[in-house]
């Protein structure tokens, strides 16, 4: 009877733990570099997530901040930045090799999660 129990407990415990890493985990969203543009050129992300930025041109590009916060290097056609956003705000960025690539990140405050129920049942035969 009691194996019975202790697998009931399992579940449940490792169904929360598992609900519980798929919410608190950092999700990336992707811009894409084309040609000269960002692609898409406005995004919305929550704190604590990330964007990461793909050049897919055949000319070299950067990512940089207006206010300084992030720099990328020179990213060559295939290669990729990822910064995270810890602070919520409005974020404009610019490639300062192409005049007129502009970009805007807006992120908006995190959200708590409410807690997750934990129901241990025991199970007789």
């Amino acid at each position: 009877m009691k194996s019975h129990t202790l697998l009931a407990v399992t579940i449940v415990a490792g169904t929360f733990i598992s609900a519980t890493l798929a919410r608190s985990a950092p999700s990336s969203t992707r811009v894409s570099i084309i040609d000269f543009a960002f692609d898409p050129a406005a995004q919305t992300i929550t704190a604590g997530q990330s964007i990461t930025w793909q050049n897919e041109g055949q000319e070299p590009h950067n990512v940089v901040d207006s206010s300084g916060a992030w720099e990328s290097p020179a990213l060559s056609s295939g290669q990729s930045y990822t910064f995270v956003f810890a602070t919520p705000g409005t974020y404009t960025y610019y490639c300062t090799i192409h005049s007129g690539m502009l970009g805007t990140i807006t992120v908006a405050e995190a959200q708590p999660q409410p807690p997750a129920k934990v129901y241990i049942a025991e199970i007789q035969r």
